[in-house]
């Protein structure tokens, strides 16, 4: 089963490169829309081979990366139609229709900024910008997670949460200085690659 083949390759590709392959290869996507917008399998191998993995890593991981971008809630970050289930984008939404306001996707956006005398240096992995008259109105941040899944699974999302939230306020805090954005505009979500779980850490934040 997909299950099964799953695990066996967790346990034979190291948890480090899987995590590093993965976060390229869904860096590689800007939108699915219907059948499209996939990376094919040469794109693929070919930042496979850009970032030195072994090739035997790489086959059972293909298989991997597409079971996942067919998965519901994976997918739907990545689907246009999606974008007015985003809190932050929804007073958007005739804008967005009219085509007044247009999404523009940064993938791996590295920022480094002064914040409480202290340099920040970050890489965001999927950053969506909404921008209107030539200028950023509202921000979805995205940070992909490929911790392995166990034990009982609404504990599991809350500790990933928990954990990765005060990360994720650095990253929304670096997109309100470097765009202009305002905090209340931008919303920070964990798409936890495993569990097939799209969290909105924002909303902890108590914005």
């Amino acid at each position: 089963s997909p299950d099964i083949a799953e695990a066996g390759v967790r346990l034979s590709v190291d948890p480090k490169t899987r995590g590093t392959l993965m976060h390229a290869w869904f860096e590689c996507i800007e939108w699915l829309d219907n059948d499209t917008g996939v990376p094919d399998e040469a794109l693929l191998r070919r930042r496979a081979s850009e970032l030195t993995v072994p090739a035997a890593a790489v086959d059972p991981l293909l298989s991997a990366f597409y079971q996942a971008v067919q998965r519901p809630e994976t997918r739907r970050v990545f689907e246009r139609q999606s974008l007015n289930s985003i809190e932050v984008f929804s007073p958007f939404r005739a804008a967005i229709a009219s085509g007044q306001a247009v999404p523009k996707v940064e993938r791996e956006r590295t920022f480094a900024l002064l914040h409480q005398n202290e340099l920040v240096l970050g890489s965001i992995d999927r950053l969506v910008l909404l921008i209107q008259d030539g200028r950023p109105i509202a921000a979805d941040i995205i940070d992909f997670k490929t911790d392995r899944f166990g034990g009982e699974r609404r504990r599991w999302i809350e500790a990933r949460r928990l954990h990765y939230g005060p990360q994720l306020e650095e990253y929304r805090f670096a997109v309100s200085q470097c765009f202009g954005v305002p905090l209340p505009q931008i919303c920070t979500r964990l798409l936890l690659i495993e569990a097939d779980a799209v969290i909105d850490t924002s909303a902890a934040s108590g914005s």
